[in-house]
């Protein structure tokens, strides 16, 4: 993702990301991208399961930390639900 991210000029960055296997390989590398100097990682969220009650509260965090990408870790169906 590193020369995306380069290419756009994007410094803020947020990960949304199941507690898992694969998801958790791509969020370790969009920390890194978003640890590197003149860039800031503004959200890491995990969550092991999300229902409605807890999507409002996701999306608030994300809102407050106005990140300019964000890589979220989601089955279609689920992200759909």
């Amino acid at each position: 993702y590193e020369p995306l991210v380069s290419a756009r000029g994007w410094t803020r960055g947020a990960v949304v990301h199941f507690v898992s296997g694969f998801g958790q390989t791509i969020a370790e590398e969009m920390k890194a991208i978003f640890s590197r100097p003149g860039r800031t990682l503004v959200a890491d969220i995990e969550y092991g399961s999300v229902d409605m009650a807890d999507v409002g509260s996701i999306i608030l965090e994300l809102k407050k930390s106005r990140p300019e990408v964000v890589y979220v870790d989601a089955q279609p169906g689920g992200l759909a639900t």
